[in-house]
């Protein structure tokens, strides 16, 4: 399950140990576990058959078959010929084996087998899967449980159920002392990806720290005669790959990727397609045109694996030949398959929302939305139902401790009642206890209540990363600001609202360079920085993205100029310090509009949405001239329609005398 780009050869190295596993079994099954079973008093087959050709052998078996063998002997055969099979990558004719000649409840190994090339639905595998686990616990066979949970963990993260696929593996490492080392490697493997395809820095690098750990014990075992060398270098093979696309398309690392990919020395074709795509990918994302494009055209001489029908390969050498300009053809993007793993679609409609060509873009949104309603929607609520049962069961279980409670203190009053003697005073003690303690946990619940309440409230109107207030509160108050404005200069007051929106330069690069992490740090020092230069009386949100929005009153439009200035020095004057000895040049562009316009006529009848549009078209006109600027809309004249000059380039309004502006531009 190294990564979902390479499930065809996750799968493939699983069943590499199963079958590993199997052979060395075979021949020692017990009479206790065949009980009735004449299987073990079968003759041996011919020592010569080890030595025949792939299609030797199964032709020597068929011809076994013609001579009307006894039920075990079939069963044997048959079993044999799927093995066959397997080694020679011909899964195809191993289902109708596994239909025909289905295992008997004590084969374990070929029972796993024939599971692995069902093409029965995601639920009915989960079920056969964990039944599997628990007769191979019932029988001993560790070796067989800890397989059927590792395998189970692959599906249940192929699916998205990631949470599950996590305590599976954690249920398999219970038994990990007691199974042979080509498990505990799968099982160590597999979890690492875990760690880097779904967790922080710190589970990320463990993930790679785990990979190489693998590869270290691997070498070391490579020099020892009693273990198998096919299946060292076919896992190290395995490692290399996937540890290229851990840095490709998780980690961002695309040097490294390329240093793991040139270590992939093998033969199977779609292991040399797939590094062939993901290598170019690697080239792409560097820049580096040439050695790009002669990796891409090369994947596309590659014969098609029988094996595995990697079809996302396809829609990745659109994605690259749109990168790189060499195509606009999308269609092999818009046929993934619904068995296509979860981590692969959430990559490949990211990079198609990401791309610079509008169809494409379009149908990775209509995807992502696609993936949304048919997957993650009934996830999410699965999930939420999961944690609402545990909510509520530990509710009952307090409440249930407090009626018992209760339900004691009422039994000490009866009993202090048949008591002879029994004073009043008891009496009347253990009342106001009962009667204390029901007050007690109403004024627990009331205050519990009116404390989440307040932190709801709190968490609602603020913006969690970087502890700005958010559009909810914006528009709560904003209003209130424009009636302010509007009272004061009907009053002929010098007071005046200024609108400003801004957003980060280039933010899109800070994220595809350093992470998302880092751009998240970026933000959070952005929000410090511009609150810094503002006043307790403003309003200062966080708009959405790297966008932000400030509503700020001041006096005459020297200062309204001021603060725009304000703002970019506060960016501008020294660099972000990111931690990790990371340091950054960031800047921002400004667009602001001056309220009321001077114009009484029309502004009693803007909204806050069209000075958000003018501000937009202001933010817009210094993106596209500069960056790091800013201009602010002065004026607008009383014949101009404030929605005409939203919906065009401002420099046209401008050009028309419909709007006065003034800039921090640089003028050549």
């Amino acid at each position: 399950m190294m990564s979902g780009v390479a499930a065809g050869w996750v799968r493939k190295m699983l069943l590499s140990i199963i079958l590993y596993t199997f052979v060395l079994c075979a021949s020692a099954q017990s009479t206790n576990e065949v009980n009735t079973s004449d299987l073990d008093n079968l003759y041996p087959l011919p020592k010569e058959y080890g030595s025949l050709s792939y299609e030797e052998q199964v032709r020597a078996l068929q011809a076994r078959l013609q001579r009307n063998p006894s039920v075990a002997e079939k069963y044997r055969l048959m079993r044999e010929i799927a093995i066959q099979h397997y080694q020679n990558g011909e899964i195809k004719h191993i289902l109708p084996i596994c239909e025909s000649n289905p295992p008997q409840s004590f084969d374990l190994h070929f029972r796993l087998l024939c599971i692995d090339v069902s093409d029965a639905d995601y639920q009915d595998i989960i079920e056969v899967l964990l039944l599997l686990y628990n007769d191979a616990l019932e029988k001993g066979n560790i070796e067989v449980a800890v397989q059927s949970l590792s395998y189970l963990a692959w599906k249940q993260s192929s699916n998205g159920d990631i949470d599950d696929a996590f305590q599976s593996y954690e249920q398999a490492l219970l038994h990990a002392e007691h199974v042979s080392t080509p498990v505990l490697n799968d099982i160590t493997l597999n979890l690492a990806t875990l760690y880097i395809m779904y967790g922080d820095e710190k589970y990320k690098n463990r993930g790679i720290a785990l990979n190489e750990e693998v590869i270290r014990r691997l070498r070391t075992f490579r020099k020892k005669e009693s273990e198998p060398t096919e299946y060292v270098e076919e896992v190290l093979q395995n490692i290399y790959f996937n540890l290229g696309v851990a840095y490709t398309l998780h980690l961002f690392n695309f040097d490294k990727a390329l240093k793991w990919f040139d270590l992939v020395d093998n033969e199977d074709p779609e292991l040399i397609q797939s590094v062939l795509v993901f290598s170019s990918l690697a080239h792409a994302e560097l820049g580096e045109i040439a050695q790009a494009t002669e990796k891409l055209q090369r994947s596309f001489k590659v014969p098609e694996s029988e094996l595995f029908k990697t079809d996302y390969l396809k829609c990745y050498q659109q994605i690259i030949q749109i990168k790189l300009k060499l195509s606009k053809q999308i269609e092999h993007c818009l046929q993934l398959k619904k068995s296509t793993p979860l981590e692969v679609k959430l990559d490949v409609y990211s990079r198609m929302v990401e791309a610079d060509h509008m169809s494409l873009r379009d149908a990775g949104l209509s995807a992502f939305y696609e993936l949304y309603t048919e997957v993650l929607r009934p996830k999410l609520q699965l999930k939420s139902i999961k944690s609402a049962s545990n909510a509520e069961l530990s509710r009952l279980q307090q409440e249930s401790k407090l009626k018992g409670k209760l339900i004691e203190k009422e039994r000490e009053l009866k009993r202090a009642e048949q008591e002879k003697g029994a004073s009043q005073t008891q009496l009347a003690f253990a009342i106001s206890t009962i009667l204390l303690l029901i007050l007690m946990i109403i004024i627990l619940q009331l205050r519990q209540k009116h404390k989440l309440a307040i932190q709801f409230e709190e968490m609602s109107l603020r913006d969690r990363l970087t502890s700005l207030y958010n559009r909810r509160y914006f528009e709560q108050n904003i209003e209130r600001e424009l009636k302010i404005a509007k009272r004061v200069n009907r009053e002929h007051l010098n007071h005046s609202l200024g609108i400003y929106l801004f957003d980060i330069d280039h933010f899109k690069k800070i994220n595809d360079n350093y992470g998302h992490e880092i751009g998240d740090r970026v933000l959070i020092e952005f929000s410090r920085r511009v609150n810094m230069s503002t006043r307790d009386t403003d309003i200062l949100v966080r708009w959405g993205g790297e966008e932000f929005v400030l509503v700020s009153r001041f006096q005459g439009i020297h200062d309204f100029h001021l603060l725009a200035d304000r703002i970019l020095e506060s960016i501008n004057r020294e660099e972000f310090d990111l931690g990790d000895n990371l340091t950054l040049n960031v800047s921002c562009t400004v667009g602001a509009m001056h309220y009321p316009f001077y114009t009484r006529a029309t502004q009693d009848d803007t909204d806050w949405h069209q000075l958000i549009q003018l501000a937009d078209a202001a933010l817009y006109m210094g993106k596209s001239k500069q960056r790091n600027c800013w201009v602010c809309i002065d004026h607008i004249s009383a014949a101009a329609e404030i929605s005409e000059i939203s919906s065009q380039d401002l420099e046209v309004s401008v050009k028309k005398n419909n709007v006065t502006i003034s800039t921090s531009l640089k003028t050549n």
